[in-house]
């Protein structure tokens, strides 16, 4: 993990995924400047699995779920906040409103309004 916070380092990326960001000990040698929160529906969630590890619906269901719980443990243990809480980030974005790839948009346009202004507490 240390190899993806250097590599992160020396690249031009601006996002980092948040279980690289804690387990990489890159939280305790950088700030960040925004903590973003993409969700979508369960059904939908769900759906995407399906279609991406071509499984079954059950066994769809059991990878979100699973990977919901395991995500609010971690979360809650580095951070102290609680996971999926719109306090808890400094956006929120429910991809099933615009789709991936208009999330993903959207997201670029955010940071690219947020790099034209100071960072403000």
């Amino acid at each position: 993990m240390v190899a993806v916070a250097q590599a992160f380092e020396q690249s031009s990326c601006l996002w980092l995924e948040s279980a690289i960001f804690f387990e990489s000990g890159f939280c305790k040698r950088v700030n960040v400047d925004r903590v973003v929160c993409v969700t979508a529906p369960l059904e939908l969630r769900i759906q995407r699995v399906m279609q991406r590890v071509e499984c079954s619906e059950k066994k769809a269901a059991t990878i979100v779920r699973d990977g919901d719980e395991r995500r609010a443990a971690y979360y809650e243990f580095y951070t102290g906040k609680t996971r999926g809480h719109g306090f808890s980030y400094h956006l929120c974005v429910n991809s099933s409103l615009l789709g991936i790839d208009a999330t993903a948009d959207f997201l670029c346009q955010f940071v690219e309004a947020k790099q034209s202004r100071p960072c403000e507490e």
